[in-house]
């Protein structure tokens, strides 16, 4: 067995084992705030503002502890905010090599439930994220 198909499998085993859990918890009207736990420990968050019409949410900040990276977690919190909240957009103008990693994986691993789309905004790349209806 080679070394990364070994790596893919105790990835695989370590995903299996830990429990994820993803917590959206609404701090007002206009504030989401997501906590990424993983085996009863918050390993990271995704905090989201609605300026204007409470349905477009844009992406305030975010962290994931560097040990969780690469697992898919941000994608996660992503879609389960929309399956709490299927009539919201997510707008996320971040441009850290992290954030253009995740939401290069996260598109290819959308089904048919959800659509991202790239549009520019004030001449910059915007990802919108919705649930498909």
């Amino acid at each position: 067995m080679k070394a990364q198909e070994l790596k893919q499998l105790i990835r695989e085993e370590i995903r299996r084992v830990l429990r994820e859990d993803i917590r959206v918890t609404t701090k007002d009207g206009d504030l989401l705030e997501i906590d990424i736990v993983v085996d009863g420990v918050k390993v990271g968050n995704v905090d989201m503002e609605s300026y204007d019409d409470g349905k477009t949410y844009t992406i305030s900040g975010s962290n994931i502890d560097e040990k969780f990276r690469g697992r898919g977690l941000y994608g996660k919190a992503l879609l389960q905010v929309l399956d709490k909240y299927p009539d919201i957009s997510i707008y996320s103008a971040f441009r850290s090599p992290e954030a253009i990693r995740a939401w290069k994986a996260l598109m290819n691993k959308l089904g048919n439930k959800y659509s991202i789309k790239q549009i520019k905004q004030d001449g910059q790349l915007v990802y919108v994220l919705t649930k498909n209806k």
